[in-house]
């Protein structure tokens, strides 16, 4: 029945502890077996979202920094690429140093982070534990070169429910800026116009499959655009509301209980 299946990864197929499930794994292997092309749509980086897109099966093609980056997974080429105005991260820096926000500014070569932050270690971490697909840190003492960079995307991290509302409704009204939600704490900042949404269009010409033809899963804010394009999309149990509205079902288990798995093993329960 379908011919492409889209799956984020954090919170979606992975679980809480940044896991791939040994079974959401084999569901997902034994889906591509079938002849279903897999891909990847992600708020991640490349070579961050890369191990798991090679675990998973993934074709060539995936979507990061949520869709405002497409990649050949094989050979790392960027396909399509959208950068953040200069004028536009500059005001996004500053709105980050005013109310003390920790952020990471999202490149080409890497993630590049103000000196004075404490977020270095989850990096340090990666690069421990991923070997294979090394990240680039860049510790900046000068916030001009921050605002310098041709950026793809800027990170918010903040762990203050109502800070991180308040700066999205803020951001909003950017005139060349996207703003959602990733995760409880996470902001990601964007160029206008990019979702993914977009991503989806891209896969669509590429891999010259109908939207009917295709199935999603996501979570987050992030995901509502691609859920709601399609007729056959996946909210996690775990999602967000605005995720879980603009899907068109919702698994029965969430993401540290291979709620991916469960919905491709029994899609005639859901579907009829």
């Amino acid at each position: 029945m379908f011919k492409l299946a889209i799956f984020d990864l954090d919170n979606t197929v992975l679980n809480q502890d940044k896991r791939l499930p040994k079974k959401t794994l084999q569901s997902i292997r034994k889906l591509k077996a079938q002849g279903v092309k897999i891909t990847i749509a992600t708020g991640r980086n490349f070579e961050m979202a890369k191990p798991f897109a090679l675990e998973l099966g993934a074709e060539n093609l995936i979507a990061c920094n949520n869709g405002g980056l497409l990649h050949d997974l094989k050979t790392g080429e960027i396909l399509k690429e959208k950068l953040i105005e200069p004028d536009a991260l500059i005001d996004a820096i500053d709105v980050a140093e005013k109310h003390a926000i920790t952020y990471v500014i999202y490149t080409a070569s890497g993630v590049h982070l103000p000196a004075h932050q404490t977020r270095f270690d989850v990096y340090h971490e990666w690069n421990r534990m991923f070997p294979e697909s090394p990240l680039e840190i860049s510790e900046v003492t000068d916030t001009n070169q921050l605002k310098a960079l041709k950026a793809y995307k800027v990170l918010y991290v903040i762990d203050e429910p109502q800070l991180l509302d308040k700066m999205r409704d803020q951001l909003a009204k950017h005139p060349a800026l996207s703003v959602t939600k990733s995760s409880d704490t996470y902001l990601d900042i964007m160029p206008v116009g990019t979702d993914k949404k977009n991503a989806l269009e891209y896969f669509l010409a590429t891999f010259n499959v109908k939207e009917n033809e295709v199935i999603a899963f996501g979570d987050n804010d992030n995901d509502a655009e691609l859920l709601n394009a399609i007729p056959f999309s996946f909210a996690m149990q775990n999602g967000t509301i605005n995720a879980k509205e603009a899907a068109s079902y919702i698994t029965r288990l969430d993401a540290n209980h291979a709620g991916v798995a469960e919905v491709l093993e029994n899609l005639k329960s859901y579907l009829g």
